[in-house]
C-alpha cells in the first residue's frame, strides 16, 4: 500500500500531525496499537490514567480537552517524614523573600517558553532550544545545580521538588533545569484535572487509522518501507511518533534520556484525613502522589509495586493497577533531532517531557510535510 505520508504512533504527538495532514486534505494513514497512547483513562472516561493535568497555556491540547475542576495550590498537601502542611504555610512566610525570587525566576522562563513553543511548531525543537541562550542552559543544567545556583532551596526541597516528583517521578538531581521549571509553572500558571475528548481527536482520523504495531522501517531509494503487522507499506513521508523506548529501536538511535517507572492505582476507599485532594511526597518517599477524583476515588501512584495503602486510607479497594514501564524518560541531557533524515521525522516528548510540547512537534512535523517556510520569532514577538 502507498502512501504519502505514515505516522507511526496515536499518542497525543501522533494524533496533532494527523490532524494537521487531515485538515490539509493531505494524503496520510496512521498505524497504531491504541488511540491516546499514555493517555488513559478508566472504563467510564472519568479518571485519568495517564497524562493528569493541563495548564491554562496549553493552547495546542486544550481544544481537544475539557477542563475540569482546577487544581488549586490551596488543596495541595505536601509530605515530608512526618509532616504535612499545605502551599501557604509558617515555612513560606519565614522565606518569603526566596518565595518572592522563586516567583520571579519562573516568570522569567515562562516568557522564554512560550516564545518556544511558538517557535517549535515551525523550527526543529532541538533548533528552537539552541537558538535561546537562556533554556539552552536550563536544559543542559541539573535542576539541583540551578537550585543552589539561584539559591531557592527552602521552597525547592519543600515544595517544588515535591511537586515534580509526583508529577516526573524523578528525584531534582536527575532532571534537568528546564523540566523543573516546567513542572513548576502551576504555582503561577492556572492548572486544572481534564477529560481527553477522544473523538474531537480522533474522529476525523479514524478512517485513515490501522491498528497494527509496527516491525522496522526501512529506506528505499525515493520512499520508506513499512513492516507492521497488517502488512507493508511504502509512504514518501514517515513521522515516528512513539515512546522513546520504542523510537530508539525502530530506528536505531544512539542514546536517548534514561526510563523512570512508576505503579499507578485507581482505588476506592476511605481516605484518612492528612492527605488534601492532591497530596504530593518527598524525594525519599517511595509513595509518588495521591489525587481525590470528582467521582469520589483516588489515585494513588507509588515507586512499589505493593505498598503501604493502610498508610493513607482507613480502607481501600484496587478498581485498576497500571505499571508503567517505562513512564518517561527523563533522566540525561541528550538532545534529538526532529527531522532525522529527508522525509523522516521524530516527534514526542525525546526531549521536553510534556503534553503541550509533545503535540507541537507533531503540528511541526505536518507543517514541514505541507511545505511551510520555517522562521524564528525573537523575544519580542518578531519573525526573524
Amino acid at each position: 500500500m502507498k502512501i504519502e505520508t505514515l505516522i507511526i504512533g496515536g499518542g497525543i504527538s501522533g494524533l496533532a500531525c494527523a490532524n494537521k495532514l487531515s485538515a490539509n486534505g493531505r494524503d496520510f494513514l496512521l498505524v497504531t496499537e491504541n488511540i491516546g497512547g499514555r493517555i488513559t483513562h478508566s472504563k467510564d472516561g472519568k479518571v485519568c490514567y495517564g497524562a493528569y493535568f493541563v495548564m491554562k497555556n496549553y493552547h495546542n491540547v486544550k481544544r481537544f480537552v475539557r477542563q475540569l475542576e482546577r487544581i488549586s495550590p490551596l488543596n495541595v498537601r505536601f509530605h515530608k517524614e512526618d509532616r504535612v502542611y499545605s502551599a501557604f504555610s509558617f515555612g513560606v512566610v519565614k522565606h518569603f523573600g526566596e518565595f518572592l525570587r522563586t516567583v520571579r525566576i519562573l516568570f522569567r522562563f515562562k516568557k522564554h517558553y512560550e516564545t518556544f513553543k511558538k517557535n517549535c511548531e515551525m523550527t526543529p525543537q532541538a533548533d528552537a532550544l539552541e537558538q535561546d541562550p537562556y533554556l539552552w542552559k536550563l536544559y543542559n543544567q541539573k535542576a539541583s545545580d540551578f537550585i543552589n545556583e539561584q539559591r531557592i532551596g527552602y521552597i525547592a526541597e519543600n515544595y517544588l521538588a515535591q511537586m515534580t516528583h509526583g508529577t516526573t517521578f524523578t528525584p531534582t538531581d536527575r532532571i534537568d533545569a528546564m523540566l523543573f521549571l516546567l513542572m513548576s509553572l502551576p504555582v503561577i500558571v492556572p492548572t486544572y484535572k481534564f477529560e481527553f475528548l477522544d473523538e474531537k481527536i480522533s474522529g476525523n482520523v479514524k478512517d485513515k487509522t490501522v491498528f497494527a504495531s509496527v516491525k522496522s522501517i526501512k529506506k528505499d531509494r525515493c520512499s520508506y518501507r513499512v513492516k507492521s503487522s497488517k502488512g507493508d507499506f511504502i509512504a514518501k513521508n514517515i513521522v515516528v511518533a512513539t515512546p522513546p523506548h520504542v523510537s530508539k529501536k525502530l530506528l536505531g538511535l544512539g542514546k536517548i534520556k534514561a526510563p523512570t517507572n512508576a505503579h499507578m492505582f485507581h482505588i476506592k476507599g476511605e481516605l484518612r484525613e492528612q492527605c488534601g485532594i492532591v497530596s504530593v511526597f518527598d524525594e525519599s518517599d517511595s509513595t509518588l502522589a495521591l489525587t481525590k477524583e470528582q467521582d469520589g476515588t483516588f489515585l494513588f501512584y507509588s515507586l512499589l509495586a505493593k505498598p503501604a495503602f493502610s498508610k493513607y486510607f482507613i480502607e481501600h479497594k484496587i478498581i485498576c493497577h497500571k505499571f508503567w514501564n517505562p513512564a518517561f524518560n527523563l533522566s540525561g541531557f541528550e538532545v534529538l533531532k526532529c527531522k532525522l533524515a529527508k522525509n523522516l521525522y521524530l516527534i514526542g516528548d525525546h526531549n521536553v517531557c510534556n503534553m503541550e510540547d509533545s503535540f507541537i512537534t507533531g503540528v511541526y512535523a505536518a507543517n514541514r510535510i505541507l511545505g511551510m517556510r520555517q522562521y524564528v520569532i525573537n523575544s519580542k514577538n518578531h519573525i526573524i
